[in-house]
């Protein structure tokens, strides 16, 4: 399982949910080595070693998709 998979796992999968148990998702982002990208659109990215990342807005995420800066949910 990739790195932004288990945060995901975390917060239950749920793009709608930034909170658990463990932290928050920026928290859980840093203790796992994540890297913050910031686009002037406001859209941010969450990069980590194993070359997942998570994609962020002020309200919602996703799991990236195929592409950088894509999102894995309007893939499908």
């Amino acid at each position: 399982m990739k790195t932004a998979e288990f945060i995901a796992k975390l917060l239950g999968d749920d793009g709608l949910t930034f909170e658990c148990p463990a932290g928050s998702l920026d928290e859980l982002a840093r203790k796992f080595g994540g890297e913050l990208q910031r686009r002037s659109d406001g859209l941010c990215r969450w990069r980590f070693q194993d070359g997942s990342a998570l994609i962020v807005t002020p309200a919602w995420w996703d799991l990236e998709g195929q592409e950088a800066w894509s999102c894995a949910g309007l893939e499908k």
